[in-house]
């Protein structure tokens, strides 16, 4: 139970980290907004730095999506015997 909700919470963090990279961008030199839907747009904007804070944004977001995979995938490996006595208890196999 502790590792599912591991899991779980690692990829919901990782999500928030990785839809928090591409916020609308208001630009400092003609003051418009711009809806920014990848880092590169940051670029294209000249906006370096903040490409690069997208780029990390994505970065540290993968690697906890990828943590919370792993989180999962290992608790149902080794639980699966256990699992799989539920599911024929309750002819779900």
């Amino acid at each position: 139970m502790i590792g599912a909700t591991l899991g779980i919470s690692l990829i919901i963090f990782g999500l928030a980290f990785w839809n928090s990279a591409t916020e609308d961008y208001t630009s400092h030199l003609n003051d418009k907004t711009y809806e920014i839907t990848s880092c590169q747009q940051y670029m294209d904007l000249g906006s370096i730095a903040d490409r690069d804070d997208c780029l990390q944004k994505r970065k540290s977001g993968g690697i906890f999506i990828s943590l919370g995979i792993f989180a999962l995938w290992g608790t149902i490996y080794t639980n699966k015997d256990y699992l799989t006595d539920i599911m024929e208890r309750n002819n779900l196999l």
